[in-house]
C-alpha cells in the first residue's frame, strides 16, 4: 500500500527512499544498481535539488 502524500512547502527537506515491494530485491546485479543511480543523478539536475 502506498503512503498519502507529503505536505510540500518553500524550502522544506524531504527523505526520498525505495524499498521493493514486501522488501523484495531492487537490484539484480551492480549495473542495475548503477542505472538507478544515474536516474536519481538526472532527477537532481533536472529539478534543482540538492542531493
Amino acid at each position: 500500500m502506498a503512503r498519502d502524500l507529503s505536505i510540500e512547502f518553500p524550502n522544506a527537506f524531504y527523505h526520498a527512499f525505495s524499498r521493493g515491494i514486501n522488501r523484495q530485491q531492487l537490484f539484480y546485479d551492480n549495473e542495475d544498481h548503477w542505472i538507478f543511480l544515474n536516474q536519481c543523478r538526472k532527477a537532481v539536475q533536472k529539478y534543482n535539488v540538492l542531493p
